[in-house]
């Protein structure tokens, strides 16, 4: 699927607008403050932190929530600038406890 996303950040916010085949959405992200409980229709509730690398090279957002059937589960996304600035990495990994097995997300 083709998903369009607009990020704008200032030094305490991240602001994502994506938009794709049927869906539009605004996601705001706090950055550097503590674990924020959030709630969705279709995913239910969740928490999510982001806070940068101790290199300061990433934007790493964790969320945290449970399966629907009942297991935790987290996913760590990172955030990194390539190409000078002008390219966007997107790596997630997902995890879900007693699975053996990560998931692995890349967009660039």
């Amino acid at each position: 699927m083709k998903v369009e996303a607009v990020y704008k950040q200032s030094p305490d916010q991240l602001v994502i607008r994506a938009r794709g085949s049927g869906f539009s959405r605004t996601e705001q992200i706090q950055i550097n403050g503590p674990p924020e409980a959030r709630t969705e229709k279709i995913t239910g509730p969740y928490t999510i932190q982001t806070r940068w690398s101790a290199a300061g090279t990433q934007l790493i957002t964790t969320y945290n929530f449970r399966t629907r059937d009942g297991k935790n589960a987290n996913l760590i996304i990172n955030r990194s600038l390539a190409d000078a600035g002008a390219t966007l990495v997107l790596n997630g990994t997902m995890h879900v406890e007693g699975e053996p097995q990560k998931w692995v997300v890349r967009r660039v």
